[in-house]
């Protein structure tokens, strides 16, 4: 991933800053400052740490998921706009459903958490407490432990929501919806059905973000946008290979990797495109497609021993987890061979 670098590693898992982002924390401190007055700065200071803690964990949350059903989760990168954490692809439909759920419930318990310690505080639980869209930064008025705690559970509820209800591929809604479509209509029309959405959505949001002075709402809208068009372009070209499994803050979901093999995808990735997304191409490519392999070949080296158990002792002799498994693999290799 060029324009980052590796700050540290988690359980495995390779955190990586994109070089803008210290930049645009030292400018929203500053800010703070100027408008606040110095005596905000330790509260401000330690506020950004938590916000981009938050986004950690939310990310992780999707790395631990994947790691959970047999699949990599090798890097995360922090940038402005949020998060991008990098999961192996090629799992089933409700394996992407699981993945993309399990980075807003991680930000939904850190909300709870920020919720007990508040009200262990002493903050009446009211209307102004579970509003994530006011009260913000109540230093003045509260402890600093006990606004810390405050924003920590508006800032989680607010990113767990934004998250799981915004149905706009490739944020976790979005994903979330073309998971549980492609068990009913096929990755296909699921995509199509997925991405169409996600441009309708990603208008509305940047409109939303230029009528209330919100740049990173037309950010975001702008980031969903192009991610929706790109991976409709991807899919009319043939290149998919499953489903992404890439899952950002915002959900940006990084852009998709070519199928093809591991040589050819990443020499197209350079060809189309540079930059940020063309690195993000470049680097998923090879595993991507390497990961695919090492699944159907799982696959049919499991099956091949259920066959053999089959001609040697009769239908009769499989369990009914194996007969199961046999219908999920026939299912399976179905997708395999359409998007081949």
């Amino acid at each position: 991933m060029h324009w980052s670098f590796r700050a540290f590693a988690i359980a495995g898992v390779a955190v990586r800053i994109h070089w803008t982002l210290p930049v645009v924390l030292l400018a929203l401190i500053v800010q703070a400052v100027l408008q606040q007055g110095a005596a905000s700065l330790p509260y401000m200071a330690a506020f950004v740490g938590l916000f981009w803690a938050s986004i950690l964990a939310h990310e992780l949350g999707h790395c631990a998921a994947a790691r959970s059903r047999g699949q990599p989760a090798d890097d995360i990168l922090l940038w402005p706009l949020g998060g991008l954490a990098y999961v192996g692809g090629g799992g089933a439909p409700r394996d992407e459903v699981a993945i993309a759920f399990a980075g807003p419930l991680a930000s939904l318990l850190l909300a709870g958490l920020g919720l007990s310690v508040a009200l262990l505080r002493g903050v009446p639980l009211e209307t102004g407490l579970i509003d994530p869209f006011s009260g913000w930064h109540a230093v003045l008025t509260s402890s600093f432990v006990t606004a810390l705690a405050v924003d920590v559970f508006k800032l989680n509820l607010l990113l767990g929501l934004f998250n799981l209800c915004v149905p706009a591929y490739p944020l976790d809604g979005g994903r979330i919806l073309r998971g549980v479509l492609t068990t009913r209509i096929g990755f296909t029309r699921a995509t199509e059905f997925s991405t169409r959405l996600a441009i309708a959505v990603a208008a509305v949001l940047g409109f939303w973000g230029l009528v209330q002075n919100q740049i990173n709402l037309v950010l975001i809208g702008l980031f969903v946008g192009v991610q929706a068009f790109q991976e409709r372009r991807l899919l009319r070209e043939g290149e998919r290979f499953g489903p992404d499994a890439r899952f950002p803050e915002h959900d940006d979901y990084a852009p998709d990797i070519p199928r093809l093999d591991a040589e050819d995808a990443e020499q197209d990735a350079g060809r189309r495109e540079s930059g940020l997304f063309s690195s993000i191409r470049r680097r998923q490519a090879e595993r991507r497609a390497r990961k695919r392999q090492e699944e159907e070949a799982r696959l049919r080296e499991q099956v091949d021993q259920l066959l053999d158990k089959v001609n040697t002792a009769g239908l009769a002799s499989l369990a009914p987890d194996e007969r199961r498994f046999l219908e999920e693999a026939s299912r399976r290799f179905q997708e395999f061979d359409a998007r081949r």
